[in-house]
């Protein structure tokens, strides 16, 4: 095969480069690939010059992964293994890379910075994609939190959860307008379980700024039992 460069020059393939290859796919782009933990990783490319740069990108970064694994210690040798064993005696296809990055984007640093509005985009996210394996909520329960704090998103979105204060929650409240009780609450409730979900992902954080306590009906009848008839 030959590719002519942006210089005029053909080139004949594939490329080996850098411990990586470059094809000719049949739709004349060009794919990229080399191995990453047993597993083969592809990318497709327009030119060579895109492909080669990737490849540089990718490998670099494996050869520092690499020398990083040279530097372990016997004791971080054996964590590591014990990690892996525990991956697999629970049938878990996932790498311990894999998991590393899964842990790292559910717990964020003591000290990272962690939006409104990103805390709203994992919160449903994860309505839509539990992780204990349980039913995803429904498209219509997903819309409506996210149309409930529409308001709050469009005033604080960009603050940060943890410099958020009980002034910010009643300042949002005090911009409704002929807004029921009920409904009122029913979005302070919705914005109580953002920030009791934003206490899972934030170490050391704590939600006091918006507790809502539900009030029972004086004289309320009891719920009744019925039959299936």
């Amino acid at each position: 095969m030959k590719r002519k460069q942006e210089t005029g020059k053909e080139e004949v393939g594939p490329w080996h480069y850098r411990g990586g290859t470059i094809r000719e796919t049949p739709n004349g782009t060009l794919q990229a690939d080399f191995m990453l933990d047993g597993k083969r990783r592809r990318q497709k490319f327009k030119n060579l010059d895109a492909a080669k740069s990737w490849l540089d990108k990718e490998l670099t970064e494996r050869d520092e992964h690499g020398n990083l694994a040279f530097a372990l210690t016997p004791k971080e040798k054996l964590e590591a293994g014990d990690a892996l064993g525990k991956l697999r005696d629970q049938g878990q296809g996932a790498s311990l890379r894999e998991a590393v990055e899964f842990y790292l984007k559910h717990h964020p640093k003591i000290n990272e910075r962690v939006s409104i509005r990103d805390t709203l985009i994992r919160y449903t996210d994860l309505m839509e994609n539990p992780e204990d394996g349980s039913t995803p909520a429904r498209p219509q329960s997903v819309y409506g939190k996210k149309k409930r704090l529409k308001g709050f998103i469009e005033l604080y979105g960009d603050k940060d959860v943890r410099s958020l204060t009980s002034q910010d929650v009643d300042s949002w409240v005090k911009s409704f307008s002929g807004l029921a009780p009920r409904t009122i609450l029913n979005r302070r409730a919705e914005l109580q379980s953002l920030l009791n979900y934003a206490e899972t992902i934030l170490p050391g954080f704590e939600n006091t700024v918006c507790k809502v306590k539900q009030k029972r009906r004086k004289g309320a009848a009891p719920a009744e039992i019925l039959s299936p008839d």
